[in-house]
């Protein structure tokens, strides 16, 4: 979990990157942006959940719930 607490560390791993990309253009729903990201890189639903993780324990996103979704 060291890319947690390392900013620089977070934006090494290309998925992060993708995720960030994304995000400039405003919110989006976990699940749309694993659909956007699987189209460039694979990655499984769990350890797409994990580079979110990071990247929220890092500062770099937020998450807000809204009834089933998460933001």
């Amino acid at each position: 979990m060291e890319a947690a607490l390392d900013p620089f560390a977070c934006l090494a791993n290309p998925i992060r990157r993708l995720v960030l990309d994304e995000l400039r253009n405003g919110p989006s729903t976990v699940e749309a942006l694993w659909q956007k990201v699987i189209k460039f890189k694979k990655a499984s639903r769990s350890s797409f959940s994990e580079h979110l993780s990071i990247l929220k324990n890092a500062g770099m996103v937020t998450v807000t719930a809204r009834r089933t979704e998460r933001i």
